[in-house]
């Protein structure tokens, strides 16, 4: 009898691990690609069809005013962060790829009373908008208030910290506009 008692615990507590795992993916529909990818806060996060992700990416918008939009056929690869808390929005269109290791944040660390700890001086809340058809390649960082337009591509290891407009190509740190697609 004993032996049935610590096998059943056993069992309930494995169950009760993969529930916690994946009940923010169930709640909005998602089943994950890979392991250890993570939505906080799913009832502030839209997700269109056909999306998919890989392994390890997290998805943040965890207090009641960070909002997150994504469009249809959007694929994160792996160890993508898209973080919108602290008040935040980020809004990605239709048709986006985002390659690996990618982080948009559209919050930041207010910095400029230097009588205080930057940790004790808060966020400034921001906003990030990609629109359709981007391709962001491995690496790319996204900070707040920038906007990046229809048909751009990306390169890897950029820095966007201004706007990019539609059918560009950029690449840098920080990011510059070199080539326009026709």
């Amino acid at each position: 009898m004993k032996v049935i008692y610590y096998f059943s615990i056993k069992i309930l507590r494995s169950v009760r691990r993969v529930y916690q795992h994946y009940k923010c993916y169930l709640s909005i529909g998602i089943i994950p690609n890979g392991e250890g990818s993570v939505f906080f806060n799913s009832k502030n996060i839209a997700v269109g069809d056909n999306f998919s992700m890989g392994i390890d990416c997290k998805i943040y918008a965890q207090d009641k005013q960070a909002k997150i939009s994504i469009g249809n056929n959007v694929s994160l690869n792996d160890n993508v962060t898209i973080n919108a808390d602290c008040g935040g929005y980020i809004s990605i269109g239709d048709s986006v790829m985002v390659g690996p290791g990618t982080i948009m944040r559209a919050s930041n660390h207010n910095f400029d009373d230097v009588s205080k700890s930057f940790r004790e001086q808060g966020h400034k809340k921001g906003i990030i908008r990609i629109k359709n058809n981007v391709w962001l390649g491995a690496g790319v960082m996204v900070f707040p208030d920038v906007s990046i337009g229809n048909n751009v591509v990306v390169g890897a290891g950029s820095v966007i910290t201004k706007d990019i407009p539609d059918n560009s190509l950029a690449v840098g740190s920080p990011a510059k506009v070199i080539r326009t697609l026709d």
